[in-house]
């Protein structure tokens, strides 16, 4: 096989955007993951974190922001998380299409539930006025927090705590976004603990693309009730899916069209998905 076409890039919209050199940076470039990409992700299977799969698939499938380019690790990494869940909405959709499709339970009576979801229905608006720095006063005091809003790296940072103690993680995140508090003239050393959901409120006000919070109703017992979209996870454990689907792929290409590994595996999944149906189409017509 020679000659295939070069795989299109698709330009986006980041809700918050990148600083760079005091610029804010709110578009990127996203191509769909080759067999290669999805190879090497389901190597990762179990192996890092949720966060830093993020960052692998990003880090691969991103080919610009803003005029940066070529795309670093270090660079996903310092998306704001509402960004990185942006991208991997738009990354899913370019992989698997429009429509995502979740069961989540009845959390009142256990009812097994079917939720198709549509992208673009996900994808919120990009923010007017982004800042790196935000200030804003704590709900029910004077104090007055300097913060920016979390991203990749933190997410990263905080993985292995998360899995031991969410709560003592969540303090480590807010901590590590925070620039200042002061209380009036007087500036304060700490954050209080009882200060840390207040100062998230903040942060979750500036980066709602960053939880997914679904409403749900029960048709069986008519319970409503909240579902949390966790798109990273979902779209690992669709790729994850599709482990003995690739190498069965590169198989049946290579036995009926003698094209290399390699050859087979810089292709798409929608482009392996034209000459694997051609290929179907052929044997069925040829069988008696």
């Amino acid at each position: 096989m020679r000659g295939y076409p070069d795989i299109a890039a698709l330009d986006v919209r980041l809700p918050n955007g990148l600083w760079l050199d005091e610029q804010c940076l709110q578009t990127a470039g996203l191509r769909p993951p080759t067999g290669y990409d999805e190879a090497h992700l389901l190597a990762l299977k179990g192996c890092v974190s949720p966060a830093r799969w993020t960052s692998e698939v990003l880090a691969r499938c991103v080919t610009h922001i803003g005029t940066l380019h070529p795309v670093s690790l270090e660079d996903v990494q310092s998306l704001t998380v509402g960004d990185r869940e942006a991208l991997l909405l738009h990354l899913r959709r370019l992989s698997f299409g429009e429509t995502l499709s979740c069961m989540s339970d009845c959390s009142a009576c256990g009812e097994k539930l079917s939720i198709d979801l549509q992208i673009s229905q996900l994808l919120l608006p990009q923010t007017k006025n982004p800042a790196y720095w935000y200030r804003a006063g704590l709900p029910g005091s004077k104090v007055q927090a300097t913060f920016r809003l979390p991203t990749g790296a933190d997410q990263e940072a905080i993985a292995e705590l998360a899995a031991q103690d969410p709560s003592a993680a969540a303090g480590m995140l807010m901590k590590a976004c925070l620039h200042s508090l002061t209380d009036g003239d007087v500036q304060l050393e700490i954050l209080p603990e009882d200060a840390v959901g207040d100062l998230a409120k903040l942060i979750a006000e500036r980066d709602p693309q960053a939880e997914l919070i679904l409403n749900s109703a029960c048709p069986e017992c008519g319970h409503q009730f909240d579902v949390l979209l966790d798109v990273g996870t979902f779209f690992a454990e669709e790729i994850n899916h599709r482990l003995p689907y690739l190498y069965r792929e590169v198989h049946l290409m290579a036995w009926h069209y003698h094209w290399s590994e390699s050859e087979i595996l810089s292709m798409t999944r929608s482009h392996r998905r034209i000459y694997l149906d051609l290929l179907d189409e052929t044997l069925r017509e040829a069988t008696p």
